[in-house]
């Protein structure tokens, strides 16, 4: 379903969009959902114009809270997924690929955040990758699929990667555990800017691309319109990002590793992971 060159643009920026990608009738039904679950939490649609009403007087802190406890309990379907994009992840991991849990089964999860900032800003801190500690093969251990199911505009709360920055792991023997690569990363002069706290050198790191030896390295907001698809290879750090827009932010995740992988994953997890619902 994709062609040599999207493959080529995956393994050099970690990250490839597919527009528009889900099954249409599938994505309405899934907002219809999560529309039922914000309503729950004061945020409200109405003519497709978005009352805050129930969420003005919190602050920061509590709409940040209500957006990591917005997900649970909201049940997606897996026909979100078709066999296709199915076909898709397994290309570009380079073989046969589980949902990463216990019980291999295919479980959507909602990413889901309300307008929680008066300004948006490239976050200086929270950067992970969501592995445990696995023996570094220099390929894609797994790929983590991000999906909109309303349109999620820039400064919207859209997840933040940094494409590229799966290549510089590597060199390293092992992978994870989840920010370890962030402080690792750090010495080196993107990711200083990236983590310091001064603004503006982080937006720049979005505007333009960085070269660290032979890596272009990039922040790259994730978002588009209902139904697109954003492939990540789960070596590519990532973060949460606000939501300085007046709508909630609607997504789901999937994270898919390679069945080769999946038995050592369980064992240096001890059979934890879990699918979080606030990337």
């Amino acid at each position: 379903m994709i062609t040599e060159g999207q493959h080529d643009v995956f393994r050099s920026r970690g990250l490839l969009r597919l527009e528009r990608f889900l099954p249409a009738d599938e994505v309405i039904r899934a907002r219809d959902v999560v529309i039922r679950a914000l309503g729950r939490h004061g945020c409200v649609q109405r003519d497709r114009e978005w009352d805050l009403a129930g969420l003005e007087q919190l602050s920061q802190h509590n709409a940040f809270k209500v957006s990591s406890t917005l997900g649970r309990g909201v049940g997606l379907s897996p026909k979100l997924i078709p066999a296709e994009l199915l076909d898709t992840v397994q290309t570009l991991a380079g073989g046969a690929c589980v949902p990463m849990n216990p019980s291999r089964r295919l479980k959507p999860s909602p990413l889901l955040s309300v307008p929680n900032s008066k300004a948006w800003a490239v976050p200086h801190n929270g950067w992970h990758v969501d592995l445990p500690k696995l023996r570094n093969r220099g390929t894609p251990p797994g790929v983590q699929l991000f999906a909109l199911l309303d349109a999620v505009r820039p400064g919207g709360g859209g997840t933040v990667v940094v494409a590229g920055s799966h290549r510089l792991l590597d060199g390293m023997p092992f992978l994870g555990p989840s920010m370890k690569h962030a402080k690792r990363l750090r010495r080196l002069p993107f990711f200083t800017d990236l983590m310091c706290e001064e603004s503006s050198r982080r937006a720049r790191l979005m505007s333009e691309s960085h070269r660290e030896g032979d890596v272009d390295l990039r922040v790259v907001e994730l978002h588009g319109g209902p139904g697109d698809v954003f492939l990540v290879d789960m070596r590519v750090l990532h973060a949460v990002a606000p939501n300085a827009s007046r709508a909630p932010r609607m997504m789901f995740t999937v994270r898919f590793t390679r069945e080769d992988v999946f038995d050592e994953m369980m064992l240096a997890s001890g059979s934890n992971s879990s699918n979080s619902n606030v990337a």
